[in-house]
């Protein structure tokens, strides 16, 4: 309870019931039942005691009938709505760059309250009072749903969605003992339910990252020790204990690679290159390389897709090469797009690049280490090695 905890969530969703009525008109007409004018209905909060003073003694610009006043009754915590004492839950959050999914945020369980709310309605006429009546009545079967934000989605929106629930119950009250000197007053009284929440606070320090590159020591054992069934065997294959597990693309295999002047025509009827894989289902972009910097008539661009983060950046730094417009993810191991082959101005050997939002990798690049060079003086030197991993997490 030392922590500050006040999100504003009685005064927002106070408001929010106060914005779904605050917008009630009714008509007048004459002894024809011509349409004469019409007046919108006041709305204010305070009990309704307050108000009907305020109408005995009026002052300059001060408050006429029809009005409605709403207070706040009582507050409840709602048991209906807690199977039992839950830790809370996580969140997808924006970094502070911007992006989307780069962080987590630990919410605590809010509380389920119940708002109790008074409604008074205050009229000088019975038509009046029956049109109110009829306004909001229809809405209110038995209830109405509002939305709000929640107030701790760490610089994303989530919404809420409340339950305003309506007693069904409407006492009138008439004057039955009027001073002459006391205008006469017709009043209504009911109540409505809001089932909202109120939430804990949220230290910075419950942000978190997701785990994107992981390095652990492994102990190597052979077949006898996990019955025979070789697992973990390739794990000989290292020189040492220290393995890198990460998230990103695996890709196996890509056809076709090599795309010459006498096989672009055929390739233009046949435009499917074909990716092969591992975690291909997280994908969010693909690029394409070349050996040759003309190879799509103009210069390709320098990629930078983990620009600005921190753990991510030094793995998988820039790189040369043009972004595919789309592509279509058939399964977890298998993806497919076309090349804009009438854009080819020649011959050349490609590299695919599979990105996700834990890393990239490209066929070359799995295979062999290096990337594709330009002459344009860009070469892989500009690189740092990245160890394959036989060992990755699915997100």
């Amino acid at each position: 309870m030392k922590s500050w905890s006040y999100n504003k969530e009685i005064q927002t969703l106070v408001e929010q019931f106060a914005g779904a009525f605050n917008d009630i008109i009714i008509k007048r007409f004459d002894k024809d039942e011509n349409f004469s004018n019409q007046q919108k209905v006041k709305f204010v909060y305070a009990p309704k005691q307050r108000v009907l003073e305020s109408l005995r003694t009026p002052a300059p610009g001060g408050l006429t009938v029809p009005a409605i006043a709403i207070n706040i009754a009582s507050l409840q915590r709602d048991g209906t709505r807690t199977f039992n004492k839950n830790n809370g839950f996580e969140l997808e959050a924006k970094s502070l760059y911007g992006r989307d999914l780069d962080f987590i945020k630990y919410i605590r369980q809010p509380v389920p309250i119940n708002i109790g709310i008074n409604m008074s309605i205050i009229t000088k006429y019975q038509t009046d009072m029956d049109q109110i009546l009829s306004n909001f009545i229809p809405y209110c079967d038995q209830y109405i749903i509002i939305s709000w934000k929640m107030p701790v989605g760490y610089n994303k929106d989530y919404e809420i969605r409340t339950e305003i629930l309506w007693s069904g119950t409407v006492n009138l009250v008439y004057p039955t003992d009027l001073p002459p000197s006391q205008s006469f007053r017709i009043t209504a009284d009911t109540s409505f339910t809001i089932k909202g929440w109120l939430f804990k606070s949220t230290q910075y320090n419950e942000t978190y990252k997701k785990i994107y590159y992981i390095n652990s020591d492994f102990v190597v054992a052979d077949d006898s020790d996990i019955n025979g069934c070789g697992l973990i065997t390739d794990l000989d294959q290292y020189e040492t204990s220290t393995i890198n597990i990460s998230a990103r693309p695996h890709v196996q295999w890509v056809s076709p690679l090599n795309i010459t002047k006498n096989n672009i025509e055929f390739y233009s009827n046949n435009r499917a290159i074909y990716v092969v894989g591992k975690f291909l289902s997280f994908t969010r972009a693909v690029y394409i390389s070349a050996s040759n910097s003309s190879f799509m008539g103009y210069e390709p661009q320098l990629l930078s897709p983990f620009a600005g983060l921190t753990a991510l950046e030094p793995h998988y730094p820039s790189f040369y090469g043009y972004p595919v417009s789309s592509f279509e993810i058939l399964d977890d191991e298998t993806l497919t797009f076309s090349l804009p082959f009438s854009s080819i101005n020649t011959g050349g050997s490609i590299d695919v690049f599979i990105e996700n939002e834990a890393g990239y990798r490209s066929f070359i690049k799995e295979s062999t280490e290096k990337y594709l060079t330009y002459s344009n003086g860009v070469s892989s030197s500009l690189y740092s090695p990245i160890s394959l991993s036989g060992i990755r997490l699915v997100f």
